[in-house]
């Protein structure tokens, strides 16, 4: 047992263990494919190996403060493991007035720890927005106002500095955000359908609001909203989703070449059905992350400095008195002796 302890203990072991991590750091940077085991792999080859060494060499465990800082650092390794395996990123576009769906959320990162049905428990609607910018479109303080369902409608204001955390999530408001056109379709003798059609990032593509729609009668339009005019860019000015209602704007339909241009309340007849141009709204994007262990990591390496801040303080600067309990001699006096001897 020993001996197995001591080859898991081993330096030979602590290198190529660290070496992974960089590799397995590097590859989740990438994002290229599923990484979580790339980092959280050797983090548990790393534990497993400080395991051992506490077991197996008593000098650490001799020293308080180099045992407490060890044993931090063993947390640490175990807690940031885990926490690669219970991981979520995602991301979501959520029109105002549209209430937030798991399955309209497009996962980028998720663990196989992680549960599937958690963000389920997710309940909130957006309200109204804002984003300030300054001179040559530098974006600054985001204000987004959501309804928490379920808690007698509650509103919550955040931003970019300040992210909504709900059932253990965060969510980010992000720089993505824009116009939608909600579109109403109705076939021969059917009832209409209401939707939403997103269109680029506002005022980033400011030039280029255009989006493909296919409708449920087969036909491919490309769509485009046009405004009056562009989003300035010499002085500073705020967007505000509260008056998408009232601009000016009309809808382009282009369909098997010909160019239509609805305003709002308009309808168009199209083959398969007809559509209307009922309204212009916004959508904010946000970023989603759930890391539940994050409040233990910071724990973990607060007590790991607090330890190894005392093992310096016993090795610098406490000093033991010597023989007898008297006060260390001065300077004056050790050449005083000198000089008398």
């Amino acid at each position: 047992m020993m001996r197995l302890l001591s080859i898991a203990a081993s330096l030979r072991l602590t290198f190529p263990a660290m070496l992974a991590l960089v590799v397995g750091v590097l590859v989740s940077y990438r994002g290229g494919f599923d990484s979580h085991w790339w980092v959280s792999a050797p983090l548990l080859v790393l534990a497993v190996n400080l395991a051992a060494a506490l077991v197996v060499h008593p000098r650490f465990r001799r020293q308080p403060g180099l045992l407490c800082f060890h044993l931090a650092l063993l947390a640490v390794l175990v807690l940031g493991a885990t926490e690669q395996l219970r991981r979520f990123e995602g991301r979501v576009e959520l029109l105002v007035g549209e209430a937030f769906n798991a399955r309209n959320v497009q996962t980028q990162a998720a663990g196989p720890l992680y549960g599937v049905d958690r963000l389920r428990g997710v309940a909130f609607r957006q309200d109204h927005f804002s984003v300030d910018y300054g001179p040559n479109l530098t974006r600054r303080k985001t204000r987004s106002h959501v309804n928490l369902v379920g808690q007698g409608d509650e509103p919550v204001v955040f931003g970019d500095t300040r992210p909504l955390g709900i059932a253990g999530f965060h969510f980010h408001t992000t720089s993505n955000k824009g116009y939608a056109a909600l579109l109403r379709w109705q076939e021969r003798d059917a009832k209409p359908a209401l939707g939403a059609v997103h269109f680029p990032s506002y005022p980033l593509q400011d030039w280029q609001q255009v989006n493909r729609w296919t409708t449920p009668g087969g036909s491919e339009l490309t769509l485009e909203l046009v405004f009056p005019e562009h989003a300035p860019d010499t002085r500073a000015w705020r967007l505000d989703s509260r008056n998408a209602s009232r601009m000016p704007v009309k809808l382009r339909v282009r369909g098997r070449g010909r160019d239509f241009e609805l305003e709002r309340g308009q309808w168009l007849s199209i083959a398969g059905g007809r559509l209307r141009f009922d309204e212009l709204r916004m959508w904010m994007g946000y970023q989603i992350s759930f890391n539940p262990l994050l409040a233990w990591l910071l724990a973990a390496g607060t007590v790991g400095i607090a330890g190894l801040a005392w093992h310096f303080w016993q090795k610098l600067w406490s000093r033991p008195l010597p023989a007898g309990g008297g006060q260390l001699p001065s300077k004056r006096r050790r050449d005083a002796a000198v000089v008398h001897t």
